[in-house]
């Protein structure tokens, strides 16, 4: 759940593992972002609010701004990532896939970096997504097809809708996060 402790001896148990390897892995999750580390109380997952997803969500569209307007190569078709995913994980895994060749499209390895962590903290939340947006598959497809031709200006006005829509539905998809059956496994 957000905000949770992550005890080193329930996810051992839980795992099968010793408490070593998850202390080691809790520290590297912890180094990355991915996860709060409280010196002296332990490790958190970390506590999100309709705010901190806004945020998130405006971060991501600044990320992709900066990856607009940088000059670009050529896209391709290679380069799209434009195909068949298991159902299970197509929606996050299609989103995942279109930001990370509009970012990769700019050759700027810092912006890349910084997307990959943002991308990992916007997961959990785009993995609800399907539970309170509609039309989700129509938009991928709207995005997926604007990448090989379209302008700065088509493009911030395309993501610009995504994330406003996000941004507006902020406190449906907090709720969804939390809702029944969201435990550790879905963060």
């Amino acid at each position: 759940m957000l905000g949770e402790q992550l005890m080193i001896t329930d996810l051992s148990r839980e795992l099968g593992l010793s408490a070593t390897p998850i202390r080691e892995a809790l520290s590297r999750l912890a180094g990355e972002g991915l996860i709060e580390d409280r010196r002296g109380v332990g490790h958190f997952a970390w506590r999100l609010d309709a705010i901190d997803l806004q945020g998130l969500y405006d971060l991501q569209m600044a990320y992709l701004r900066g990856a607009f307007l940088r000059p670009a190569h050529a896209w391709s078709v290679d380069e799209l990532g434009v195909g068949e995913v298991a159902d299970d994980a197509k929606h996050l895994t299609r989103t995942e896939r279109i930001h990370e060749r509009v970012i990769a499209r700019s050759r700027n390895l810092w912006l890349t970096r910084s997307h990959r962590l943002l991308a990992d903290r916007l997961a959990p939340a785009r993995r609800v997504e399907p539970l309170v947006l509609s039309g989700l598959e129509i938009e991928l497809d709207h995005l997926e097809a604007l990448l090989p031709d379209a302008t700065v200006e088509e493009l911030q006005d395309a993501f610009g809708g995504y994330y406003g829509r996000r941004v507006r539905l902020a406190t449906d998809i907090i709720a969804a996060m939390r809702g029944p059956g969201r435990g550790l496994g879905s963060i």
